[in-house]
């Protein structure tokens, strides 16, 4: 049977879908109940999805685009750790979720990020 990681699910166009999907590995991942923070157009500090007990959080970006700017998303992703860290310093795991293809670039700012905290 194939790791967690060899998985290839399908990419989405709606940001629910990919949340709820997200929601769903990671619950079984971990298993734990996730659920999803707050409702589109809410203030989320950085979060989209966190554990029953507080302690893994979520941030899921939808991102399908191969023309999406790498920079743009670490510094958005940064951005988002910042405020999860600021909001929510009980948190033992942040995740970040995306739909785009796997790139060094992105896995090494999250890799650096992870080790601040």
């Amino acid at each position: 049977m194939p790791s967690f990681s060899q998985y290839v699910l399908p990419k989405t166009n709606n940001e629910k879908d990919f949340e709820d999907m997200v929601k769903d590995c990671a619950s079984k991942h971990w298993n734990q109940q996730f659920t999803l923070y707050g409702k589109p157009g809410q203030k989320q500090n950085g979060i989209d999805i966190y554990s029953e007990n507080w302690d893994i959080v979520i941030q899921c970006k939808n991102y399908v685009s191969g023309k999406t700017n790498i920079n743009k998303f670490m510094k958005i992703i940064n951005n988002d750790y910042i405020a999860a860290a600021k909001h929510f310093n009980f948190i033992r795991r942040f995740v970040v979720a995306t739909a785009l293809d796997r790139n060094n670039k992105i896995q090494d700012q999250v890799r650096n990020i992870s080790k601040i905290k």
